[in-house]
């Protein structure tokens, strides 16, 4: 049964570019979190980027919101590669075959991209948000920063 809003996110273990691994608590800091669960050798997932890329442009200012990208990759020199190509502006991680599972299984997660939107308490508030290239997500998290 996949946890549903409203439910607390599960506590992944996620790993650093540099190789070190945090928890998902440990990121949330009380502000709205949005994490991008992604690939490299998905196409869908890579056109979102650019759009992810232009949201957290828009929404730099705000010290209420922050941007993730979680990298389902198990080739973690593809992801690494990815990244020093793209240089994101904001955080990336890559999960374990472990901590994917934990993650799918508990937010239903079936195929990527899929994102998720917490609240300042690590709440899930939605584990199947709005894509970056839907409209409606800009207004969904302008009316939860403003």
């Amino acid at each position: 049964e996949a946890t549903q809003a409203g439910q607390p996110a599960p506590d992944v273990e996620l790993t650093t570019p540099e190789g070190k691994t945090v928890k998902l608590s440990s990121l949330i800091q009380g502000k709205f979190t949005y994490i991008d669960v992604w690939a490299t050798w998905c196409g869908p997932c890579c056109k979102e980027i650019p759009f992810v890329e232009k949201l957290v442009e828009e929404m730099k200012g705000s010290t209420k919101l922050q941007f993730v990208s979680f990298s389902v990759d198990s080739d973690r020199q593809a992801w690494e590669a990815k990244l020093q190509a793209d240089k994101p502006a904001w955080q990336q991680f890559i999960l374990d075959a472990d901590a994917n599972k934990t993650l799918s299984d508990a937010l239903g997660i079936n195929g990527i991209p899929r994102f998720i939107l917490l609240g300042p308490d690590g709440i899930i508030i939605n584990q199947d948000a709005p894509r970056p290239s839907d409209p409606a997500l800009k207004e969904l998290l302008n009316g939860l920063t403003n």
